[in-house]
């Protein structure tokens, strides 16, 4: 090929970079709908355990999202956000609930705490910072989760733990699942250190 013909596919080969640097940065899943399945695979609990969450971190209405997290371009700046029809501590809530009802607990998840129930497991706090870094070549997903637990029995409290657990995955392929894909990562881990420790504490 000639000198002159480069410089004729120039125009072409820059319109192709930027379609697909548009396309990079479009594909991703803004509302991460986050659903768990239990995988601790813990038994031996029974009776009545209240899992409550504060009342602030309760959805009030259909029309709500919380942000989650945010999409990044290549410098680090804040193109959009990721949210979540349920709040953080919904989603804890909502992981511990399966795992102790598999475990054997009949679990009543509760909006607010219940200081003077008999069993009770307060997630009093959760952290969670989901970031989604679009680049041209691939797509990197961190998620970072911090879990405070205050468990009572008869309205006292018996213990205070907390978890932290931190998932950082790179891909090109399954873009949308990516976020998902590393928050389950995230809670799963939490989950595995939570759920035996919990246990230990209710049964002594």
């Amino acid at each position: 090929m000639r000198p002159k013909s480069w410089f004729r596919l120039l125009p072409l080969a820059g319109l192709l970079l930027l379609v697909l640097q548009c396309a990079g940065c479009a594909r991703y899943a803004q509302q991460i709908n986050m659903l768990y399945e239990p995988v601790v695979g813990q038994r031996g609990g029974s009776g009545d355990l209240f899992v409550t969450i504060p009342a602030s971190t309760v959805r009030q209405g259909e029309e709500v999202a919380w942000i989650i997290g945010d999409v990044l371009d290549n410098d680090g700046k804040v193109i959009d956000h990721l949210t979540s029809p349920r709040s953080p501590a919904e989603l804890v809530q909502a992981a511990l609930t399966q795992e102790l009802n598999q475990a054997g607990y009949n679990v009543i998840a509760a909006p607010s705490p219940r200081p003077q129930a008999d069993r009770a497991v307060e997630v009093s706090r959760v952290e969670l910072a989901l970031d989604q870094i679009s680049a041209l070549a691939d797509i990197k997903a961190t998620c970072k989760l911090v879990i405070a637990i205050t468990i009572r029995r008869n309205g006292t409290v018996v213990r205070k733990l907390q978890y932290e657990t931190k998932q950082t995955k790179t891909d090109i392929a399954d873009r949308d699942l990516l976020v998902r894909g590393v928050f389950r990562a995230a809670m799963c881990a939490a989950m595995r250190q939570a759920v035996p420790e919990i246990m230990k504490v209710l049964g002594q």
